[in-house]
């Protein structure tokens, strides 16, 4: 949907409209009456009015003008935007009374958009708090690389709406636009089924916010599955979730240590905010996803299911011409989707998957992992110790394995585990004329991931005889 250019006539509604919706009682509102207001205010009305207003509304059903119709849909919670930058900000009016015909607490969704200014049209403590927001974010790469303006959202014309006179304290917006901006510089859209409401305070970090009951019943109305909260704000969710008994939504909180950190306080926000893009999507969006994960299981099965496929037809086609192992030797780690990509890459009839104890489960997933993707590879787990043992161990266990196999159809894979098993495998175990493979990668300083990229693997043939003296 195309922007509204900021000189374009807007319809504005202003403090003196706002205060009269607040003191205006929805009952005391006849048919004719709300089906004006809802008119009135078209696309705003459907997040800021009470549903009770549109129930009003429809009751009117004499001397219509046809234009004046309402859609029978609007009696249902507007659909939150998804598009890339999109973001919705839960915002409490206090000066609302109980049975208004204004909700107490609304949704404002909105949009970031890049290289442009914030929109006029934006209440103006909302535009400033983007500024803060973007100048907390100044140390996130692709957020400085560019420029970036607040906007109304254009979903159903709601940015054609000027609001940049309503008073609004918006303090608890914080959160939910920093993780939108954050989300926005990565292109991911939004997952809508996750909210958020969190103010900031440099040097305290995640603070506590008005109106929490309200926000976690606009949350349940508009059927959100998450929402993230401050921390100290725990207990009072609690108590709400209480007096909700067989409420189906999870209450998740923003939280860092001692140090205020807004980078470690939205990692959770933004990582289940994340829409999940498909195989289609381009391998630097998928990456994009996929680091911002802190559920290494879900980023494990990502990697595995979404990215693994493509890298592994690229590392495929980086062998030499002559390296066409049948037998992989390699080590389980805490990035067993590292073996289950090689296995993918050169397809081999047989794997040696050697493990230490600490790292079982690994070697587990792993092994999975590579009979499920590579149903003909007969897969061998094998266990060995470290200290002074383990160059024996592993020399014994891969002497079984590749008996009577040339050398040449060996591949040793020198990627995972620790450097002393790497050098173990090349220097005193690989036999000559057979395959080391090194796969060139960076490591995510948050989650130790592997970074999924494309750069030339490490490929060469070990020079040393097969059998070494002890």
């Amino acid at each position: 949907m195309n922007e509204v250019p900021e000189h374009s006539p807007r319809w504005v509604l202003r403090a003196s409209e706002l205060s009269q919706l607040r003191s205006t009682p929805w009952e005391s509102l006849a048919p004719a009456a709300a089906r004006c207001l809802v008119a009135r205010l078209g696309v705003l009305g459907r997040w800021i009015l009470r549903p009770e207003v549109f129930h009003r509304a429809m009751m009117q059903t004499g001397g219509l003008d046809p234009t004046a119709r309402i859609p029978e849909g609007w009696r249902k919670p507007p659909r939150l935007p998804r598009s890339v930058g999109a973001c919705w900000v839960l915002l409490v009016d206090e000066a609302t009374r109980d049975r208004s015909a204004l909700r107490p607490c609304f949704v404002l969704p909105l949009r970031w958009r890049a290289e442009t200014a914030h929109s006029s049209a934006m209440p103006r403590a909302l535009a400033q708090l983007a500024d803060r927001v973007i100048g907390a974010l100044a140390n996130e790469p692709r957020v400085k690389e560019r420029r970036w303006g607040l906007h109304l959202s254009p979903d159903g014309g709601l940015d054609r709406w000027d609001l940049s006179h309503l008073p609004m304290d918006c303090r608890s917006a914080w959160a939910p636009l920093a993780a939108a901006l954050i989300l926005a510089s990565d292109g991911i859209p939004p997952e809508t089924g996750i909210w958020g409401t969190g103010a900031w305070r440099p040097a305290g970090g995640i603070a506590s916010v008005g109106g929490l009951d309200r926000k976690l019943d606009l949350a349940l109305a508009f059927g959100a599955r998450t929402i993230f909260i401050p921390a100290e704000q725990r207990a009072d969710a609690e108590r709400w979730t209480s007096s909700h008994p067989g409420v189906d939504i999870e209450i998740a909180v923003l939280e860092h240590g001692e140090k205020p950190d807004l980078r470690s306080a939205l990692r959770s926000y933004v990582a289940r905010s994340a829409s999940r893009p498909g195989p289609e999507s381009s391998l630097d969006l998928r990456r994009r996803y996929y680091l911002r994960q802190v559920d290494r299981e879900l980023q494990r099965n990502y990697y595995i299911q979404d990215l693994l496929p493509e890298l592994a037809v690229y590392y495929r086609d980086q062998l030499p011409p002559a390296c066409r192992p049948t037998h992989l030797v390699t080590i389980a780690s805490q990035s067993p989707e590292l073996v289950i990509l090689l296995a993918n890459a050169i397809k081999p009839r047989r794997c040696l998957i050697l493990y230490t104890q600490d790292n079982r489960g690994h070697m587990e997933t792993a092994m999975i992992g590579v009979r499920r993707s590579v149903q003909s590879c007969d897969v061998q787990p094998r266990p060995f110790t470290k200290g002074d043992a383990m160059a024996g161990e592993i020399r014994q266990h891969v002497l079984n394995f590749t008996q009577a196999v040339s050398p040449g159809d060996v591949l040793f894979d020198l990627t995972p585990g620790h450097k002393e098993m790497s050098l173990v495998l090349a220097l005193r175990v690989a036999p000559r004329g057979s395959y080391l493979f090194y796969l060139r990668h960076d490591t995510d300083p948050d989650t130790r991931a592997a970074i999924p990229e494309t750069r030339k693997p490490f490929v060469e043939l070990a020079g040393w005889p097969r059998s070494m003296p002890e």
